[in-house]
């Protein structure tokens, strides 16, 4: 942090009129996650799936636990222990202030803030990263119009930008492997969409869920704000008069292509036959 008046040796000397402010926060943290008991397709589904559903089961990690309640060959699935996991996470904010006094009755001032933050987790073969940045930025002025009458003017503007991006990884808490192309497994063409999302879903009666997924959203919203106050003191009266005008524009940018497939008995998974599949093509 730093701040004080602004003076430049034989240029401009602002001491008593002209001030600054600036100010840097960050802060990186691993927080460490519990292990979860998760599910994934069992090594006797996987090996009497037909091909093209081989590819899509491949995409998860395999069970390294021999010790299954319920069977496997009743559910489909088997019982998944990833270790402990650690995940980063960060932040970094910086603040610029601006302040200066024109004369006894006129001051202003300009403020500007950035603060960046970022975020990891993953599940199974997805690894999702998380960004968001937020903007803000206000120009003040005051105005001493008289003994018991002023004016406050605000213009201010906000920005704040989000980014979601899923893939897969090769690497589950303490367990490395080689997964298959989950987007080439769903027939996802690989250079026909500038961005794409694929979701595998397996649910099993008597066991639970498992999922994979992949994902490239982006999100923003932008807002003007202006604002004018008059107020004047009037005996024990306080009037006030102004506008507050706002303008917010907000925007979701999907992926061009998403296609989901849902398995809702290990039958569907074994008979090349999802129970659902949901495809969804952007128009932006």
């Amino acid at each position: 942090r730093s701040g004080g008046p602004v003076s430049l040796p034989g240029l401009y000397d602002g001491h008593g009129k002209t001030f600054f402010f600036v100010s840097n926060e960050e802060l990186h943290v691993t927080e460490p996650t519990a292990p979860l008991v998760q599910y994934v397709p069992s090594e006797q589904t996987i090996s009497s799936a037909p091909a093209p559903i081989k590819l899509l089961l491949e995409a998860f990690p395999s069970s390294d636990v021999n010790i299954v309640n319920p069977p496997p060959a009743s559910t489909g699935l088997s019982v998944f222990l990833p270790g402990a996991l650690s995940e980063p996470g960060s932040i970094n904010s910086t603040s610029i202030r601006g302040d200066h006094t024109f004369s006894p009755k006129i001051s202003g001032f300009l403020r500007s803030s950035l603060t960046s933050s970022e975020s990891e987790s993953s599940m199974l073969a997805s690894l999702t990263t998380n960004h968001v940045d937020t903007q803000t930025d206000t120009l003040g002025a005051s105005f001493q119009l008289s003994a018991n009458s002023k004016n406050e003017f605000r213009l201010g503007y906000g920005a704040s930008t989000s980014l979601v991006n899923a893939i897969q990884s090769g690497f589950s808490s303490n367990v490395v492997f080689a997964p298959s192309d989950l987007h080439t497994s769903l027939g996802i063409p690989a250079s026909s969409f500038p961005s794409s999302a694929a979701d595998v879903y397996i649910h099993s009666a008597g066991a639970g869920d498992s999922e994979i997924n992949t994902d490239e959203a982006f999100g923003s919203v932008h807002q003007w704000n202006l604002r004018d106050t008059f107020a004047i003191q009037t005996g024990h009266h306080l009037l006030q008069l102004g506008i507050d005008q706002r303008h917010l524009v907000s925007r979701v940018n999907p992926p061009a292509l998403s296609v989901e497939a849902d398995f809702f008995n290990p039958q569907s998974l074994t008979a090349n036959s999802a129970s659902d599949i949901a495809i969804t093509k952007s128009l932006r």
